[in-house]
């Protein structure tokens, strides 16, 4: 859970950071020697290379690069649909004589469509995002964080934090294997609300609870994922223990729109309800599910 948890924190920095500027964040193995007499280098050394970036833009995460992750986005392209990779590269060289970015130039080709760049470039960068989390766990790394000129980034070729944080996982079987399976009542039910969020609880780590899987018909940004788990945990967990045993399950509102909170160690699951019906429906099949 440890590469898990640098990268969620990697990823709320960037939404946060993001909100109101476009930024540039640089990762690099902190420098182990003297740094002479200059107080004010950074704890890497002067002129080191980094060994990550993202670049984010008004909380989304916009590109993606890691060391040791070499894969392009026309490599993922070419081995995701039956046009040659030089195709690819061909555009590339032309967005770069134009100044326009790649992805735009990909969508008004007749190449292949939106929806399969979109798809490509989530892909890529969840691979640079796993390969991150591994050398967070290998290395001491450091940030540095930069503002950059507005970019202004197509929504359709960026990505809110809790999405690339899923897509991570879910193309990372190293990451999905460390976090098992997820509830079943959660993995049956969420799919069919118009949210729902699972946390899995951290040992001694900077996030008590990390979203490891979310279903959302709108954008629900990472942070505000976060706050839900830490008011749905207070709300799972009197002080009564009697009060705890007969309600299992908790039923809070936030910005107007309500959830049910299950809480079964190490897992929170979050539920948003929109009905009365709904909410009467999902206390039913948690109740069964809870007595087995």
């Amino acid at each position: 859970m440890a590469a898990l948890d640098h990268l969620a924190s990697l990823l709320l920095t960037a939404e946060r950071e993001s909100s109101s500027r476009s930024v540039t964040i640089d990762l690099f193995q902190r420098w182990e020697g003297p740094l002479g007499g200059a107080s004010l280098a950074p704890a890497w050394g002067e002129n080191a290379a980094p060994i990550g970036r993202l670049v984010a833009e008004d909380g989304r995460i916009c590109w993606v690069m890691a060391k040791g992750n070499d894969l392009t986005l026309s490599d993922v392209l070419a081995a995701d649909s039956q046009v040659p990779r030089a195709t690819f590269e061909r555009i590339y060289q032309s967005a770069r004589a134009e100044g326009v970015p790649f992805c735009e130039k990909l969508a008004t080709s007749d190449v292949i469509d939106v929806t399969q760049v979109r798809r490509a470039l989530r892909k890529q960068a969840a691979g640079c995002l796993a390969a991150l989390a591994r050398l967070s766990c290998q290395e001491n790394l450091g940030l540095s964080i930069a503002g950059i000129p507005r970019i202004s980034y197509d929504d359709d070729f960026t990505f809110g934090a809790l999405e690339m944080l899923q897509a991570t996982i879910q193309n990372s079987p190293e990451l999905e294997g460390a976090l098992g399976r997820l509830p079943g009542t959660y993995a049956r039910l969420a799919p069919k609300l118009q949210a729902g969020v699972c946390f899995r609880e951290n040992d001694a780590s900077e996030l008590p609870l990390t979203p490891i899987s979310a279903w959302c018909r709108r954008d629900l940004g990472l942070g505000e994922a976060l706050d839900l788990a830490s008011l749905a945990l207070a709300a799972t967990q009197p002080g009564d223990l009697v009060a705890a045993e007969i309600s299992p399950f908790a039923l809070f509102a936030r910005d107007s729109v309500c959830w049910v909170a299950s809480f079964d160690a190490p897992h929170l699951s979050l539920f948003q309800v929109d009905t009365h019906e709904q909410y009467l429906a999902l206390l039913a099949s948690l109740i069964q599910d809870r007595r087995g």
